[in-house]
């Protein structure tokens, strides 16, 4: 065979191979489909709602609605200086250092935390 018959071929096999796998993946989401109505089919026969045994309909796991609650720290000498998380704000670094305290060290934020500030409700 010649190489211009061989490109030809290889792409008729590539169209090929496209065309099978879009089938594949039709029969795949039909199947799929098939099998939630027999299941919940099979939970009804059973007396049950389909969202009591399997949680409420949706794709991918379901996020957290809501915000997350972080503790808030306040300074106990200034309410205007609060602390949520992530980086260290500047006054906390400049007080920190300013009581011998290293803002790089877990111990010392966490000793600073509890010795000179309050979480706020």
């Amino acid at each position: 065979m010649e190489y211009q018959e061989l490109h030809e071929q290889l792409k008729v096999l590539e169209e090929q191979k496209a065309e099978i796998s879009r089938a594949l993946q039709a029969k795949r989401n039909d199947r799929k489909k098939e099998l939630v109505a027999e299941f919940k089919a099979r939970i009804k026969e059973e007396g049950f709602d389909f969202d009591e045994v399997c949680g409420s309909p949706g794709k991918g796991r379901s996020r957290q609605s809501g915000a997350r609650n972080y503790p808030v720290y306040v300074a106990k000498d200034d309410a205007d200086c609060v602390y949520v998380r992530g980086p260290l704000p500047g006054w906390m670094k400049e007080k920190m250092s300013a009581l011998g305290l290293n803002p790089g060290v877990k111990e010392d934020r966490e000793r600073f935390k509890s010795d000179y500030m309050v979480v706020k409700d």
